[in-house]
């Protein structure tokens, strides 16, 4: 749009969708652009969230780009040329320095490092100092004290504790689906939120809490536990039902009470579920179009699940 890209214009697209696509034109000003939008985007960046940056040839912007080859190609460059932020983010730091020498490793430091104070997203900070340390080859512990920062905690080795034979091992804990497995298995009526697009790829417990679901939503009363796991019985859900419900009856987790605040936790429960295997769909149709190529129907699926309404 021929407007700077502002940290309150990044938080308002993050909102909307969890992959932000910048393009760009290839010349100098259009790379100039490119690093104040991700210079902007540092602090406002999450862990499930991804932006990448796409650079056209350097006599092109979009719309020259758009016209010259048309929508389908402009879209799989977006696709299959963009950069991730991070690659991005070294490539531009690492121009024009030699890191074969100390004192360019030296320079990666210096400017990298009030950049990477400024990403509060977990994972990706934690990676990117790790990455930091392979470039220059400074441990993790000597990275920190040289950024400022605390150094990681040094794991000291435990004394060997024997438990009786008949001590109770500590219970695993629950993966985010198998605890909405179980809120269901408490309060059937929460079906009426589970909405998961027939397009999604529902394998092992996302299988089972879908089927669950259409269970539950099928008939007009919902139905009790013991009813539930009549229905599975036979069917390729029936271990991890069994085991979820022997789970709530052992206690070993706190049960939910049913209450609004609970009923909340589990639809963003499912949020986060339906943001989870919508990622992992598009990262499995990225792959196979860098393997052997998309059908139409898995591009327009592809495309759909990139876009706002998506989400």
């Amino acid at each position: 749009l021929g407007t700077a890209t502002t940290a309150e214009h990044v938080k308002i697209l993050m909102r909307q969708t969890d992959s932000i696509y910048f393009c760009f034109d290839g010349d100098r000003a259009g790379r100039k652009a490119a690093w104040r939008a991700l210079e902007n985007a540092l602090p406002q960046l999450k862990d499930d969230k991804t932006l990448h940056f796409l650079f056209l040839p350097e006599e092109h912007d979009p719309d020259s780009y758009i016209r010259a080859y048309g929508k389908a190609q402009f879209e799989d460059a977006l696709l299959n040329q963009s950069k991730p932020l991070s690659a991005y983010f070294w490539e531009h730091l690492s121009d024009g320095l030699n890191l074969n020498t100390q004192e360019g490793k030296a320079e990666l430091v210096k400017t990298s490092a009030p950049l990477l104070a400024q990403i509060t997203a977990p994972a990706l900070s934690f990676l990117l100092k790790q990455e930091l340390g392979d470039k220059v080859g400074i441990d993790p512990a000597n990275l920190a004290r040289l950024l400022g920062q605390e150094a990681p905690k040094q794991h000291v080795k435990q004394k060997s504790y024997k438990l009786p034979q008949e001590t109770f091992r500590q219970p695993q804990m629950s993966t985010l689906v198998e605890r909405q497995i179980r809120s269901l298995l408490i309060n059937p009526a929460w079906a009426a939120y589970i909405e998961l697009p027939e397009y999604l790829n529902l394998s092992g417990d996302f299988a089972c809490l879908a089927n669950l679901a259409e269970l539950i939503n099928s008939r007009k009363e919902p139905p009790g536990s013991a009813q539930i796991l009549e229905h599975m019985r036979g069917t390729p859900h029936e271990a991890t039902v069994n085991r979820i419900f022997q789970n709530m009856l052992h206690g070993a987790e706190e049960l939910e009470s049913g209450s609004e605040e609970d009923c909340e936790s589990f639809k963003l429960g499912m949020k986060k579920l339906l943001n989870e295997l919508k990622y992992a769909q598009i990262e499995m149709l990225k792959q196979k179009n860098r393997q052997g190529g998309l059908s139409e129907s898995e591009k327009k699926l592809l495309l759909a699940l990139l876009t706002p309404a998506a989400h």
